[in-house]
């Protein structure tokens, strides 16, 4: 069973999901310590930086591994490239996998083209990476 799991950036908790002027995100906790951060909407360069707080916010909670839902993100900006890096060194400096799930295809052009496919695991959906993290089933 998930849980519904909260981590509002300070003063911005303004419903939920919380809204940020096109971009949304919602962190869901599985059994077995992981995470589903999801990401809603357009990330472009204004949100590079809450895009960098939200992840690393879920990088430091205690966790086994970070699943980053874009299934629903209609635009990312080519500098997330390089946050979504940095997010992959502080997981694996602290021991936590991270993966990529359904990104549109002109995201995961964009991730190929920069070599962060040979960085991060991409999955088509959360049940793939699910099943990767855990074969049993039991998250």
């Amino acid at each position: 069973m998930s849980a519904q799991h909260e981590s509002a950036l300070p003063g911005e908790r303004n419903g939920d999901p919380r809204l940020l002027s096109g971009f949304r995100f919602d962190v869901r906790s599985l059994p077995g310590d992981i995470r589903v951060v999801t990401l809603v909407g357009e990330i472009d360069l204004l949100f590079l930086a809450r895009l960098q707080a939200v992840l690393l916010d879920e990088l430091t909670a205690p966790a086994r591994a970070v699943i980053l839902d874009l299934t629903r993100v209609d635009f990312l900006a080519a500098g997330a490239v390089g946050v979504l890096a940095g997010a992959q060194r502080r997981a694996a400096a602290r021991r936590i996998e991270l993966h990529l799930v359904g990104a549109q295809r002109m995201v995961h052009r964009v991730f190929e083209l920069t070599g962060l496919t040979g960085l991060l695991p991409c999955h088509p959906t959360v049940p793939d990476a699910l099943r990767l993290l855990d074969p049993t089933g039991q998250a």
